[in-house]
């Protein structure tokens, strides 16, 4: 059974960061490497966009193919904390009407090797959509759940 339909990981690089460091925590987030991205035709899209005194360079991963589906579940579920799970199950407002699904990694956790969720606004962006049928929140709900349990 297909519980997600995609799966999207975001970040903001500041200026000073280094850009290849960020994507190799964009790429930890979603359970692949360097290699992965020619091997398995991936692209993580660049763009930028002006800050208040500099620019801000936006890095995305989008997956939408089942088998990168699911090294990336299972690379987040895996790493994630049995308290952050937990967390994650008892938030009714990180589920949107779209059933799409957000949580935040802590940027300096992904890039010394730990997830952590946060709220914080230096992180890592990530969405999934739940796949539920029917296509509802409560049936979304219970799939989230199973996932995180």
């Amino acid at each position: 059974m297909r519980l997600i339909n995609n799966f999207v990981v975001r970040v903001f690089c500041k200026s000073g960061e280094d850009e290849q460091l960020i994507k190799e925590g964009l790429l930890r987030v979603a359970g692949f490497s360097f290699e992965d991205l020619e091997r398995e035709k991936l692209v993580i899209s660049r763009c930028v966009a002006k800050g208040f005194d500099d620019k801000i360079i936006i890095f995305e991963l989008f997956l939408q193919k089942p088998r990168h589906l699911g090294v990336a579940l299972n690379n987040l579920v895996n790493n994630l904390s049995v308290k952050d799970k937990g967390f994650l199950c008892a938030q009714d407002n990180r589920l949107d009407d779209n059933l799409d699904f957000y949580l935040r990694l802590l940027k300096p956790g992904i890039l010394e090797d730990f997830f952590e969720l946060t709220d914080s606004g230096d992180c890592f962006h990530v969405k999934f959509n739940v796949a539920s049928f029917p296509k509802n929140k409560v049936v979304a709900k219970q799939n989230i759940n199973k996932l995180f349990s």
